[in-house]
């Protein structure tokens, strides 16, 4: 259960990482992530990059072709 509602709350960052221009510690707390390194972690597990990566626009493009 506790990897389920990590990657949700991951999923959820992922998505306001695209969507605002919120400060990434501000997204991982809002995802319900009280530790920053923790929210690197599992979001790297998530996706496989870091959130800055996630969100540079050019690493966008190459995940939707």
């Amino acid at each position: 259960p506790t990897e389920l509602i990590n990657r949700l709350r991951a999923e959820y960052a992922g998505l306001q990482l695209l969507n605002s221009d919120d400060k990434i510690y501000t997204i991982s707390f809002d995802a319900g992530f009280v530790n920053l390194s923790h929210f690197y972690h599992q979001f790297k597990k998530c996706y496989g990059v870091s959130p800055a990566a996630y969100r540079n626009p050019s690493f966008t493009a190459l995940c939707l072709f």
